[in-house]
């Protein structure tokens, strides 16, 4: 089921960026730079994972990839906006307000990546498969893997 997938994931994205972001915050990166610098790793490293294992797409393409970054670029303001608020006007720690932004991004970004990024048809309890074909000349180069 790709919802359980993505809170799966995104679990592992989260430990990965409150301890990523923690440890920026303390050798002294503002806490808003860290926000954005947390957010672009974990952008980068969430796209070939959520592509295979969340979406059941092999098609790692430039375009995909791009639709990824700008679908994640509406989390940011929200993940940031919900860490300044907190921050500033209601005084919460800066890793409890990271958490809470990240939550409610989480859900802005499901949408997004589900209805923008990877529209798909469903074909019965395995992942879900593209519903349209992909350019060979648009590939993403493979890693070592």
């Amino acid at each position: 089921m790709p919802i359980l997938r993505h809170l799966v994931l995104g679990v592992g994205l989260a430990c990965f960026g409150v301890v990523t972001f923690a440890l920026l915050v303390r050798s002294g990166t503002p806490y808003l730079l860290a926000q954005v610098i947390v957010h672009v790793t974990a952008v980068t490293l969430a796209f070939p994972i959520s592509s295979r294992w969340v979406f059941g797409q092999d098609d790692l393409t430039w375009p995909a990839l791009f639709k990824f970054h700008l679908s994640y670029s509406l989390q940011l303001p929200v993940a940031a906006l919900v860490l300044f608020i907190g921050v500033e006007l209601f005084g919460v720690a800066t890793t409890l307000a990271q958490l809470a932004g990240m939550g409610a991004a989480t859900v802005v970004n499901f949408v997004g990546l589900r209805w923008f990024v990877f529209r798909a048809t469903q074909t019965g309890d395995g992942p879900e498969q593209s519903s349209g074909p992909s350019s060979v000349s648009s590939t993403l180069p493979a890693g070592d893997g």
